[in-house]
């Protein structure tokens, strides 16, 4: 089996058994037993279940991060990312509750510090005040992305997309503007 076709399945054999029960209940064990691969076959695409939760948001929001590269527009970027998002409503409440160094919390806010600091530029265009800027919109994103997702997403992701990008702070709203007009 292909390693993309290994990954997906056992993404999938995650979200089947989250259906079931929490993820917190959710072992290696179990992944394998529903995805019908071994144990080794897991170890050797994923550190832990962790990782596995970091690649299937990956791969649930992927248009959302290449348009990054192409889109002007950082609010449409942000309705593409929440719709996808909110296709899979139960995934990401349930992955929203882990906890500790590898929760989604912590990987959405690395992905999140990592990705706007793509659309500034990159480090090498930054200064340390545009990198505190960064770090201090990733982290609130990160938390009103939560608070999205632990209220049930209700407010529809238009509005929300709107909303954060209203926040970013005008700095770094220019910051990514002066980016994408260098091409």
């Amino acid at each position: 089996m292909k390693e993309a076709q290994s990954k997906r399945a056992f993404s999938e054999a995650l979200e089947r058994l989250m259906e079931q029960k929490p993820i917190a209940k959710i072992r290696v064990t179990d992944l394998v037993e529903e995805s019908g691969l071994s144990r080794q076959t897991f170890y050797r695409h994923f550190r832990d279940i962790y990782d596995l939760i970091d690649w299937t948001h990956q791969e649930k929001t992927r248009l959302a991060f290449e348009l990054i590269d192409v889109d002007a527009d950082i609010t449409h970027v942000w309705v593409v990312c929440l719709r996808l998002m909110a296709r899979s409503k139960t995934f990401y409440q349930q992955v929203i509750t882990t906890s500790g160094c590898n929760s989604f919390y912590n990987g959405y806010y690395l992905r999140c510090q990592n990705n706007l600091l793509r659309m500034a530029g990159g480090r090498e265009r930054c200064d340390d005040a545009m990198l505190f800027t960064i770090r201090f919109t990733a982290a609130g994103i990160t938390q009103m992305i939560t608070e999205w997702i632990t209220d049930g997403m209700a407010q529809p992701p238009e509005e929300m997309a709107k909303l954060l990008v209203e926040s970013m702070p005008a700095k770094y709203l220019q910051a990514h503007k002066s980016q994408k007009s260098r091409g």
